[in-house]
Order: C-alpha cells, then structure tokens, then sequence
C-alpha cells in the first residue's frame, strides 16, 4: 500500500509496472519481502548534524555540473552526421520510458529539440516499448485493452512528428504477453506456467488468432510505422517455450526455435496482408547458449522465419 501512495497509483497499476516494466518483477527477484511500513519521524540533533556532513561532502562532487536532471539542453553543440548509405540507424530514446510508453506524453521524453539532434547525429529509427494489449483489443482481459484508441492516437501523433525530422518509430514487441492465472476465462487455454502468470499455449488456435488479429489491426490503421521489432527469447513469457523450464503439457516437447520462429511468421504475416510497409525485425540475441540454444538450433530457427522478416 505504501508503494502505491509512492508512486501514485493504484494496485493494478503497480501489477503492471511490475510485469511490463521492462519485466521489473523479474529484476527485483520475482517477489515481494516483507517489511515494516515506513514512518516519518523528526531527526535528532546528532542525525542533523550527519545530514549536514552528508550534504557538504556531495556538494564538492556536484559543484560545477550543472542543474539536476536539466538534460539535452545544449542541442547546438551536436556535430552533423555524414550519412553514409541508405542504412538504418534505431536507437532508444535516452528519456523514453519502457513498458506503455503512451501513459506519458511523447513530447516530455521526445521533444522536438531531441529529435531534431538525434536526425543531425544520424539516427533515422527510434524504438520504444510496445504492450499489444494496450494497443490493441485484447479478448481475454479486456481491461487490459480499455485505452487502446487513445494510446494509438498518441503514437500516430508521435510518428507524424518524428517524421519531420527524417525520424521513423519502432515497436519492441516481446509477445504474446503472459497473463496472470486467475484472469483466464478458460484454463485449458493457459499454456506455460510460471508462479502467478501462464503463457497463452503457443498450441491453441485463439493464441494464435489473436497475435495475428491485434497486429494486423494496428498496422492497417497505423501503416506508417516503421518497424516491429521483436525478441521471442528472453526473461519474458511470452511463448510457452520462452523459458528453459517447460511444463506445458501441449508444448513442452516442441523444439524452442518452432515456437519462437511462429510468432514471428505470424506478426510478418499480418503485416504483409494488411498492406502495410512496416518492416519486422527479428532480434536473436535469445536464440543462443543463453536461453540454452546451440548453434544447429539457431541455423534451423533462421531457416524457418518468413523470407519477409528482417
């Protein structure tokens, strides 16, 4: 409870924090200690006087660095970038924020200064945190989806901006999203079980529907988006085999890099049929000895992806 009056929010905004965050339940390690509420009491003498040194020792580390948090102030002193080919050049905005990057607005960690001093230094991409069921219908907790129009109206405004600046916007998509067990209407449909939350099962057909039909409609009403960028292999549930452990009773036995190359086939097939000339970008850096690939696992899922995936 005293989390939630610290960051201002309400408990179900704190679950989302904590699992969309950029996974953050999983770098706080997967759970809550217990503590004791914190209270506020007055300092003593003798801890005023330890505040005091505190404050005039970090003093002469501060002196001279200029004003706190005062960033990307000195835009003019950027050199020009020489472009040298037609390449791409993605970057993640210093100030941009990760899980639903579109509960902030655009403008306070994209101003228009930044983007034009990312265009003179060479950048022509910009990614940021998707959550598809903030950006699209989502059919098994619809809550989840309630502001998706407003977040779309958000990101067309930020893509018609950027643009100006010879700047397009990517999408991180690390999907589908894991959903916790108490909120399936159906549990046969819940695959892959980790503590409180189970993966859609990669083997049921709605999965699979629903990956497709959520991306599918974001890119036929937003074709200007510039990419997808995905990553199928990683500290998120995603896929029922996105983890080393495996106890779907469905999916257990299929090979990692079928999963894993699937939900990338699917997310370029809505693509391409919806008309759109968003490009999907499939980042490996999970299909590795880290998340327990070999080589030969890796060649093989490459060799599955659809021609039409980066």
């Amino acid at each position: 409870d005293q989390m939630c009056v610290l960051l201002g929010c309400d408990e179900s905004r704190l679950d989302f924090l904590l699992k969309e965050e950029d996974f953050l339940s999983v770098k706080l390690g997967g759970f809550k200690p217990r503590c004791e509420g914190v209270r506020y009491y007055p300092l003593g003498e003798e801890e005023k006087r330890k505040t005091a040194r505190l404050a005039e020792t970090a003093k002469d580390f501060l002196a001279g660095r200029g004003k706190y948090f005062d960033f990307f102030t000195e835009f003019s002193s950027l050199p020009a970038f020489a472009a040298r080919g037609e390449g791409t050049r993605v970057v993640h905005g210093y100030l941009t924020p990760c899980g639903n990057a579109f509960a902030a607005d655009a403008a306070d960690y994209l101003p228009d200064a930044l983007l034009a001093a990312y265009a003179r230094t060479g950048v022509n991409g910009l990614w940021m945190h998707g959550v598809l069921s903030s950006l699209s219908p989502y059919p098994f907790k619809p809550a989840l989806s309630a502001n998706y129009h407003e977040n779309r109206e958000k990101l067309k405004a930020l893509i018609r901006r950027a643009a100006r600046f010879g700047v397009r916007i990517y999408l991180y998509f690390n999907e589908p999203r894991c959903l916790d067990i108490a909120s399936f209407s159906d549990l046969s449909l819940a695959g892959q079980r980790q503590g409180e939350y189970a993966a859609l099962c990669s083997s049921r057909g709605e999965t699979e529907k629903y990956l497709y039909d959520a991306v599918y409609d974001l890119v036929k009403e937003i074709p200007d988006l510039g990419g997808i960028i995905t990553i199928t292999m990683s500290e998120n549930l995603t896929h029922c085999n996105s983890q080393q452990t495996r106890n779907c009773p469905r999916c257990k036995n299929i090979p990692a890099e079928e999963l894993a190359s699937r939900v990338n086939n699917v997310i370029a097939r809505a693509v391409r049929e919806s008309g759109a000339k968003t490009e999907v970008i499939a980042n490996l850096w999970g299909w590795s000895p880290l998340m327990g690939w070999s080589e030969a696992q890796t060649l093989r899922g490459v060799d599955l992806l659809d021609k039409d995936v980066s």
